[in-house]
């Protein structure tokens, strides 16, 4: 019989199946003599993602899942914690898989350092998104060569992050006032609890060698805008003005009807420059707005 688990890797997923039905599969070639389980969070579902979700666990006896009803990312990132066997948790996407070794090198990371929160690297995994998008759009960058504490001004990634169950307690959980709830974009789930841990006096260490791969949520240009739009919106709230909110609405009405007028070919050419010549000034409307 297998010993209780030491990590538990957690998927929170809220409607769609068929992205997580096909990044599933790839746990299957995670290579470890670890003991270590997998939870799926199925945030208030509406489709056959529990269906998906058995289907997993009577393949891989280390797949079980839990539904949480109430709607929100973090509502669902305390299920998996308060869930797990396991004294150390790792969140991932549900459009993302873990490196094969990414269970050995996080098991020798937090059984030879105290670890209360570590941040992975992501790695583009450009499954069914335009070839336009650059890796750099979608990856966090990286903010030290090998593990070691983050550096100022470095953040959590919030597909590749891992906590202590302690910490997460201490802390509080995750705020379901912020991050993704449903269709509703929201962001900083994650450095929202990374910045409670400071205030705690817990130290955030980073280890570019925790390897996920992950797509990007957003397949086309006023998507990324909006998505960026969204992260200030997520990051300060203030209040509206309309002048503002003008802004914003025929910023992007001007952005599509330009691309309409740009025949396909050149379309692909000028997306990835145009993502990032505007993403910061959409960020800065959305701190303006939120």
């Amino acid at each position: 019989m297998e010993s209780k688990p030491k990590i538990s890797l957690i998927i929170c997923t809220h409607n769609r199946v068929h992205t997580l039905d096909y990044s599933l599969s790839f746990y299957e070639n995670i290579q470890t003599d670890i003991s270590y389980e997998i939870l799926i969070i199925l945030n208030a579902c509406t489709d056959n993602s529990l269906e998906v979700a058995k289907k997993h666990s009577s393949i891989n006896h280390r797949v079980k899942f839990f539904e949480e009803a109430k709607l929100g990312h973090s509502n669902a990132r305390n299920t998996g914690w308060t869930n797990a066997q396991a004294p150390f948790v790792f969140y991932m996407d549900d459009d993302a898989y873990p490196d094969p070794n990414l269970v050995n090198e996080l098991h020798t990371i937090i059984s030879s350092h105290k670890i209360d929160c570590i941040s992975g690297r992501t790695i583009y995994w450009d499954y069914q998104s335009p070839k336009w998008i650059p890796s750099d759009l979608v990856e966090v960058p990286i903010f030290t060569e090998s593990f070691g504490l983050l550096p100022k001004g470095g953040f959590i990634n919030g597909c590749a992050c891992g906590f202590t169950t302690e910490a997460l307690e201490k802390a509080g959980g995750f705020n379901p006032d912020v991050g993704m709830k449903g269709n509703t974009i929201g962001y900083y789930d994650e450095i929202y609890m990374q910045e409670m841990l400071q205030a705690l006096g817990f130290d955030i260490h980073y280890a570019p060698q925790l390897l996920v791969h992950h797509q990007s949520h957003q397949k086309t240009v006023i998507a990324f805008l909006k998505a960026h739009y969204a992260h200030g919106k997520s990051r300060k709230a203030l209040k509206t003005t309309p002048f503002i909110s003008n802004l914003y609405s025929i910023s992007i009405s001007m952005i599509k009807a330009s691309l309409l007028l740009i025949p396909n070919w050149i379309q692909n050419g000028i997306k990835a420059g145009t993502v990032k010549s505007y993403t910061g000034v959409f960020y800065y409307l959305g701190l303006l707005i939120g």
